[in-house]
């Protein structure tokens, strides 16, 4: 099996007033990595990977956008590129 990634560049993400979050442009990343855990793809699994890239400290960003489509944040954040 082989892996790889998709990376979604200049995205937006929305206004979250309940969290005092403006709209978002320069951090605003979707990447889904396939058989792996890690944005490099250095490491095969069973399972496929979605990322969200945002700006740093905005975790609760991150956790509103995975409950959107019923899904959670199931690590910690990560210094990626």
């Amino acid at each position: 099996m082989t892996s790889c990634y998709v990376l979604w560049h200049n995205l937006k993400w929305p206004s979250v007033s309940e969290l005092g979050l403006g709209e978002e442009y320069k951090y605003a990343e979707l990447q889904i990595a396939c058989n792996s855990h890690d944005i490099y793809c250095e490491h095969w699994a069973a399972e496929h990977t979605v990322f969200i890239h945002a700006r740093p400290g905005d975790d609760e960003r991150a956790a509103w956008l995975a409950a959107q489509v019923d899904a959670r944040v199931v690590g910690p954040a990560e210094f990626g590129w």
